[in-house]
C-alpha cells in the first residue's frame, strides 16, 4: 500500500485536530465593548470553553459565557455574552459603588471598578434562587447590560467560561499613519 504524500497527511491530521477542538467547545470570541475594562479592552479576544467544560462547577469571579435572558432587549441577537460571575446560587448579593457583599460579608473584588464611591445608593440588592447566577461587568460605569439590568442568569443559560484573554496589540498612531 502506497503512503499519501506528507503534505496531505499533515493537512488531514490538522483537519482532524481542528474538528476535535471545535467539537470540544473551544471558541475564539472578539470583545467589542468597554464593560470589562481593564481586564479586556475593546477589540481584545478571549478563548471560551463552551463544550463539555461548561458543565464544570462555576466559580466566583469566573468570566462566564451565557445567553441573555429572553426578557432582555438583546435576546433577539442570539449571540453569547460574557461577564464576571459574582453571585452564586442561593446567595444574597449587594453592590455599593465597587464594593461587593455576599451574604452581608464584604468580598475583596479588585477587578470591579467605578467612579462612584461606596455608601452612595446601592447598585443592587438581590437574593438568588437555587439555579441562578449574578454577573457584572468589571467596569461598572460602562456595563449597563449585566445582571443589574438583565436580571439573574438561569443555569440553563450558561454556556461556559473564559479560559484565556488575548490582548490585541495596540498600534501607535505614528505607525498607523505611515
Amino acid at each position: 500500500m502506497k503512503r499519501a504524500p506528507k503534505f496531505i497527511r499533515i493537512f488531514l491530521w490538522s483537519a482532524v485536530a481542528l474538528i476535535g477542538v471545535w467539537l470540544s467547545g473551544v471558541r475564539l470570541f472578539a470583545f467589542p465593548g468597554k464593560s470589562m475594562m481593564p481586564t479586556l479592552m475593546p477589540d481584545d479576544y478571549f478563548v471560551g470553553m463552551t463544550g463539555l467544560w461548561r458543565y464544570r462547577t462555576p466559580q466566583r469571579f469566573d468570566m462566564m459565557i451565557f445567553d441573555v435572558p429572553p426578557t432582555s432587549k438583546w435576546a433577539e441577537r442570539k449571540i453569547p455574552w460574557m461577564k464576571r460571575l459574582v453571585g452564586l446560587p442561593g446567595e444574597h448579593v449587594r453592590v455599593s459603588g465597587a464594593e461587593l457583599y455576599i451574604n452581608e460579608q464584604k468580598v475583596d473584588s479588585p477587578m470591579l471598578h467605578t467612579g462612584r464611591t461606596a455608601g452612595q445608593e446601592s447598585d443592587v440588592d438581590v437574593t438568588l434562587g437555587a439555579d441562578e447566577f449574578f454577573v457584572l461587568g468589571d467596569n461598572l460605569d460602562h456595563s449597563f447590560d449585566d445582571s443589574r439590568s438583565m436580571g439573574k442568569i438561569s443555569k440553563s443559560l450558561t454556556r461556559g467560561f473564559v479560559a484565556w484573554v488575548i490582548h490585541r496589540p495596540k498600534i501607535k498612531e505614528a505607525e498607523a499613519t505611515h
